[in-house]
């Protein structure tokens, strides 16, 4: 006589297995889509001028920018949390933050979007800095998620996007987006103040100037002060989890 089958116990951790290179693998092609989406469009039209490529490249930095402050941590959040956030937020970081930089840098090139190193390294920085506050966010959330309910991580996940779009929201309250040419030379602190138009912002068209592009020293005290944001909310994570582990 056969004996009855055990049954098969659920793996609730099965879809991290293979962290993080799982997480590495969509991230990456997230970002080549968003690159077809961005550049496909003026390269199969033979449309491959700089000032061309320079509004596309635009794009695929807003879209980038969408992917930190939104699909990341609505993916993450919408996981089991992992036995070791700190760690895991570490690795996400290093998996989100690196391609970042390869897409960032060799915007420099002539042959690129051909804009001036300030403009290349304050976009480098602005997806460092970003990336570094979505993971640390993350981190001090998935910290306190193991037992929290599904429409607690839903609410923080509202919190991120709240975060991400914020200061656009605002602008557009104040007076809305105005159109490139129209804008007064100053850049617009509270556009780069968002991981989704920061970088669109940063790269803004100033071609009619002289220059294809401008960093200004506010710009680079809020980019440093994201950076330190970033720092202490990874901080306070280390001493929530720190007082959360059993002795």
């Amino acid at each position: 006589m056969d004996e009855p089958a055990t049954p098969q116990r659920q793996d609730p951790w099965a879809h991290r297995r293979g962290e993080p290179r799982t997480f590495a693998a969509l991230w990456i092609a997230f970002l080549f889509a968003s690159a077809l989406v961005s550049l496909g469009a003026g390269g199969s039209l033979g449309l491959v001028a700089t000032d061309v490529y320079r509004a596309s490249a635009r794009v695929l930095v807003v879209l980038a920018g969408v992917g930190i402050g939104v699909l990341w941590p609505m993916l993450r959040l919408s996981q089991e949390p992992p036995t070791h956030p700190h760690r895991a937020m570490v690795h996400d970081f290093i998996v989100v933050a690196a391609p970042l930089q390869a897409i960032a840098w060799p915007q420099v090139l002539p042959w690129m979007a051909a804009w001036p190193l300030p403009v290349v390294a304050a976009l480098a920085a602005h997806f460092a800095a970003w990336s570094l506050i979505i993971s640390a966010i993350l981190a001090l959330f998935l910290e306190r998620a193991r037992h929290d309910p599904r429409s607690l991580r839903a609410a923080r996940m509202g919190m991120i996007v709240a975060l991400a779009a914020a200061a656009p929201v605002l602008r557009v309250c104040l007076g809305g987006l105005l159109d490139e040419d129209s804008r007064p030379d100053p850049p617009d602190l509270l556009l780069t103040a968002s991981p989704i138009t920061g970088g669109w912002e940063i790269a803004r068209d100033r071609s009619w100037s002289g220059i294809s592009a401008r960093v200004s020293t506010p710009q680079w005290g809020l980019l440093a002060g994201e950076t330190a944001a970033g720092l202490a909310v990874w901080g306070i994570g280390g001493v929530v989890a720190r007082r959360r582990r059993p002795a």
